[in-house]
């Protein structure tokens, strides 16, 4: 019985995984419009704080510089993480340089983030 299970076990097929790390066009869509969203919503932020009456306090010093922490990673590294989504040659793209600066940047915005917190 135990040899018949066994030979069960390897005619079973692995189920195949649609999603390829290189390539996914769903996720691509998904994070260009999250970046999109990101992007135009803390540009509303920036703007209306900078519009209002009243005095800039030190909070609204704060949650410019948040925003504009979220608004240079949208522009600046989210570009390269949605064309590697979408299937470009990642490597021909932005070569070794690219991938250093893609590194870089999410790490320093994403530290100016929690510091600005």
């Amino acid at each position: 019985q135990q040899i018949r299970a066994m030979s069960d076990m390897s005619n079973t097929s692995i189920p195949s995984n649609d999603l390829i790390p290189t390539k996914s066009t769903g996720v691509g869509i998904y994070l260009l419009f999250i970046v999109l969203l990101s992007f135009f919503f803390n540009i509303l932020v920036v703007t209306v704080i900078l519009l209002r009456p009243q005095k800039i306090t030190s909070t609204d010093i704060f949650i410019i510089a948040l925003a504009s922490s979220d608004i240079l990673f949208a522009l600046a590294i989210h570009p390269m993480l949605i064309a590697a989504s979408f299937g470009a040659d990642v490597e021909v793209l932005f070569s070794s340089a690219g991938c250093n600066w893609y590194g870089f940047g999410a790490v320093f915005f994403g530290c100016i983030s929690m510091v600005i917190h």
